[in-house]
């Protein structure tokens, strides 16, 4: 097998066969002999048989994965590198091909995040086995085995030892059923993903997995590569490098600012990525996960404006969270006004308070009707459904019920790069400005939460850039007498209805002014 033995060796050979093909008496022309020596090629280098095979020339990036996979003292190997840098076409899907191409009795298990992405690269590993012409050159003696199987997730070629029982290339999921299993060859392809390593919990339970059972799996002098994009500081990744494995790392963008592969993603793309979205491109793109020592959203991302000189804004929104209970123990209740400009978003008002429903149900009109937002988002979930509920029977206020679907931590995190590339700004000054703050850079440390949940839902909503439903002619609700709020609690913290009275503001695609 080529990787029983050094570089040098490999050459030698190769050189070899290369002399017996030239010097071969049969009437061959130049393209068959040009062909038998390219095949010559392929069944003795990786990068060879990737070109021959696929017509997939490796990059300078590629080759350096390739010597290191190949190298007969690397038993186990860590890459780490961006997205979409061909990771699996070379190292879950050309490499095994070829090993097995080279050893009919080896037995490969490659394990991705789910089964579906595992059987996917199986069967594209299967088919170049069966159906590329220029495989069957090159490794003549390769033949499926239907007999024994010849499935998406395992499969076998004809070999020697007619008994034996472990399949030649097994796909699995992670977690997933390998127990009854042996392999000479493991292959971690992206087992990592932002649902498993949102918490700490969820990475270490699939680390656990990984080393309690995947690599248990692995027969005496086995090899195992991991190819991985990080995803947090506590990764997979994390715990091959705590156990020795040797470590390629190929960032996106060097010391110098050059592409890992500029062909493909050239500099300036990687820059303008990393200047929108500077902590996902650290972490994803650069493979430098960092812990944030609790912290999600640091103070000085935050960029702030003159409160008494207010943004015209495109749109605007108003977002609730909801409670219904008045008592000092119980959670608030919160509407955060915002506005997005080609800029970024802008915080425009707050209003906080305990309060009970009819009066929250009276202050979401109230509220309504002194900006006339674009569109009113409540969370639809446990008290806002009834809010929600009251006021689609009741009024025309434009609704956008928000359903989150991931918790909270994850939603904090899905917005950390919004806030981090200066695109958030908060009034200079507002009476309700130093809560607001605190809770932000203390979360998921922090007293409470309903603040920074109606941030999520903003930067979220506004992000996506969906059209809103105040551009398409919804009309405001008709004055109520609500405007005014009797209780103590409301009055000292409400602002949404008077703080920006006269102040012109961009309704529905025109100015005008709140009566």
């Amino acid at each position: 097998m080529p990787l029983e033995h050094s570089p040098s060796e490999r050459a030698g050979a190769l050189h070899a066969v290369l002399l017996r093909i030239l010097s071969d008496p049969t009437d061959a022309t130049p393209e068959q002999v040009e062909q038998r020596m390219a095949a010559a090629r392929a069944r003795i280098d990786l990068g060879a048989y990737g070109q021959f095979v696929s017509g997939h020339t490796p990059a300078p990036l590629h080759q350096r994965w390739i010597d290191a996979v190949t190298d007969p003292d690397t038993k186990r190997l860590l890459i780490v590198a961006p997205p979409d840098t061909a990771k699996t076409q070379w190292m879950g899907i050309h490499l095994p091909a070829w090993m097995i191409g080279n050893n009919t009795n080896i037995h490969v298990g490659l394990i991705s995040n789910t089964a579906g992405q595992a059987q996917r690269k199986s069967v594209a590993v299967r088919d170049t086995i069966l159906d590329n012409p220029k495989y069957r050159l090159a490794f003549p003696g390769v033949k499926p085995d239907y007999g024994k199987g010849w499935s998406e997730s395992e499969w076998f070629v004809q070999r020697e030892d007619v008994g034996d029982k472990d399949s030649t290339f097994t796909a699995s999921g992670a977690p997933g059923p390998i127990l009854g299993n042996r392999f000479d060859l493991l292959i971690f392809d992206d087992i990592n993903d932002q649902e498993n390593t949102s918490t700490l919990y969820q990475a270490q339970k699939l680390n656990d997995w990984v080393e309690k059972t995947a690599l248990t799996r692995l027969v005496e002098g086995g090899r195992a590569v991991a190819i991985m994009t990080r995803w947090a500081h506590f990764d997979a990744a994390s715990y091959f490098l705590e156990h020795g494995w040797a470590l390629l790392h190929t960032p996106a963008l060097d010391d110098d600012g050059k592409s890992a592969w500029e062909e493909r993603h050239p500099a300036v793309s990687y820059r303008a990525l990393q200047a929108d979205q500077p902590l996902t491109f650290e972490q994803v793109h650069q493979g430098r996960p960092t812990p944030r020592g609790g912290a999600l959203l640091k103070q000085e991302w935050f960029r702030s404006y003159p409160r008494d000189v207010p943004p015209a804004c495109e749109r605007t929104i108003q977002v609730w969270d909801t409670a219904f209970k008045k008592g000092q123990a119980n959670d608030y209740s919160v509407c955060a006004y915002w506005g997005a400009t080609v800029s970024g978003y802008y915080l425009l008002d707050l209003w906080r308070a305990r309060v009970e429903y009819p009066q929250l149900k009276a202050l979401a009109v109230s509220f309504f009707n002194g900006k006339e937002p674009n569109a009113v988002l409540i969370e639809d979930a446990a008290s806002g459904q009834s809010l929600i509920q009251d006021l689609r029977q009741t009024t025309r206020i434009p609704l956008h019920p928000i359903r989150p679907d991931k918790d909270k931590i994850a939603r904090v995190n899905a917005i950390a790069d919004i806030v981090a590339s200066g695109r958030v700004f908060i009034p200079d000054t507002a009476p309700w400005l130093g809560e607001w703050l605190l809770e932000h850079i203390q979360f998921p440390a922090a007293e409470h939460d309903d603040m920074i949940d109606t941030t999520t839902m903003a930067l979220e909503y506004l992000s996506r850039g969906r059209k809103l439903a105040g551009q398409s002619g919804a009309m405001a609700v008709p004055k109520n007498g609500h405007r005014t709020v009797e209780d103590d609690d409301m009055a000292s913290s409400a602002s949404i209805t008077g703080n920006h009275r006269h102040k012109p503001v961009l309704v529905g695609g025109g100015r005008r002014k709140q009566p």
